[in-house]
């Protein structure tokens, strides 16, 4: 807004409430303008609280989970996949006994001479 602006707005404002209510009104104003500013604040100023306690929350549980942690989680999948090898181990050894095949411990298989 300019000079001639604001002037013309006060011109109006001056003829339409008179001179002894104007600055009652704009008294009124102003503190509306700063009530409205501090609830913006505030509202601003919790919203900021709030993510920051939010990332803060997320960074402490990253930082908790320690790499022993993460091993020892991973350990039990690690005994399951060998006990799941080993009894496939244990089926085709049976089948191949059952096929006429010995099976060598390093994996490989030979014609049994029977």
């Amino acid at each position: 807004m300019g000079l001639t602006e604001i002037a013309l707005i006060l011109f109006v404002a001056l003829i339409l409430f008179g001179p002894d209510d104007l600055p009652v009104i704009a008294n009124t104003i102003g503190k509306l303008v700063r009530q409205g500013r501090k609830m913006m604040n505030q509202l601003t100023r919790e919203f900021s609280n709030t993510i920051s306690m939010q990332s803060d929350t997320i960074m402490d549980s990253l930082k908790d989970t320690s790499p022993k942690e993460k091993v020892s989680q991973e350990e039990p999948k690690q005994k399951e996949d060998t006990n799941v090898l080993q009894s496939n181990d244990e089926e085709a050894e049976k089948k191949a006994e059952d096929n006429g095949v010995a099976v060598k411990h390093d994996g490989t298989n030979e014609v049994d001479p029977m």
